[in-house]
């Protein structure tokens, strides 16, 4: 993004135009900002990459927010960001609201996860550690299935080439399956991202 700063979409002294404008100004959810530093292949930019961001919890965490990558330029320019540290490349935490919570210029998966971890306690009902634990399990039978449908693929293409109706019946049956395992695999992930905001329990984010 070029700019993270909101902007009201409507105006008006009307009850009911004030809450829409006061709405556009609440995110769904709090937002992640990597501010990058100029030169992409710096040691900073390096050891985010290919370590922080390939943390598992660090990978899984992100889906408690919306993630922003925004230019050093950019992050100058903006109203909210050009007040929320000044080194790059660095992490800034934002509240729903747009405030500030926390930034983080401590290139270390521990740093990052703590912040990460706070602002989930300001803002959710649901527990990162227990969530980021489950999802982990979830990309672990993901893993399995994904063996599956290779073994399936392979076994398709020896049926189709010369199966006899036994080995069709088979493929039928263990296809069956494995069709119903990834529906339950697709009604886990969504259960488990139902994200509970806090003061919005009957609406996850």
């Amino acid at each position: 993004m070029q700019e993270v700063a909101p902007k009201a979409v409507v105006t008006g002294e009307e009850a009911d135009e004030t809450a829409k404008t006061d709405a556009a100004l609440v995110a769904d959810k709090p937002l992640w900002i990597f501010v990058t530093d100029s030169d992409a292949t710096s040691d900073g930019m390096r050891k985010l990459e290919e370590i922080v961001f390939k943390n598992e919890d660090v990978g899984v965490g992100a889906k408690f927010f919306k993630c922003v990558r925004v230019t050093e330029a950019d992050a100058a320019r903006d109203r909210i960001l050009k007040d929320a540290g000044r080194g790059t490349p660095r992490m800034i935490f934002l509240r729903r609201d747009y405030t500030i919570h926390s930034v983080v210029d401590n290139l270390k998966a521990s740093a990052v996860l703590k912040a990460m971890k706070s602002l989930v306690a300001f803002t959710y009902e649901s527990n990162f550690d227990r969530m980021t634990r489950d999802y982990k399990k979830l990309l672990n039978e993901l893993d399995r299935l994904d063996s599956v449908r290779q073994r399936l693929d392979d076994l398709k293409l020896r049926v189709d080439q010369k199966g006899d109706a036994s080995s069709r019946k088979k493929l039928e049956s263990e296809q069956k399956e494995y069709d119903a395992e990834v529906t339950a695999w697709n009604a886990a992930e969504s259960k488990l991202l139902a994200l509970r905001r806090k003061g919005d329990k009957d609406n996850p984010a």
